[in-house]
């Protein structure tokens, strides 16, 4: 499945790494922080929306066809979330 990882060979894709749409990733990129949800928030990472999106494409962009944010979705699909933490209220 083709996704933004630096090894991509999708020529459409190059340059386009994951702080392109999740910020700064100097201190969010170790496993760690990647699954402790508040200490990703709390390091800079953005979880990335259609609004993160339509700062590279919009109409000033080259496109061949429209930009469908949900369409686009699932061609950058990383896998289900981390699960939360538990809360007070969920043992």
């Amino acid at each position: 499945m083709p996704h933004t990882a630096p090894e991509e060979n999708d020529a459409a894709l190059a340059g386009v790494q994951c702080e392109s749409c999740h910020g700064r990733g100097k201190f969010y990129t170790p496993r760690y922080v990647m699954k402790d949800p508040q200490l990703r928030q709390v390091l800079y990472f953005e979880q990335g929306n259609a609004e993160t999106c339509a700062r590279c494409h919009n109409d000033l962009s080259p496109n061949l066809t429209p930009f469908v944010y949900e369409e686009k979705l699932k061609r950058i699909y990383h896998g289900p979330p981390p699960p939360l933490p538990p809360t007070a209220e969920t043992p």
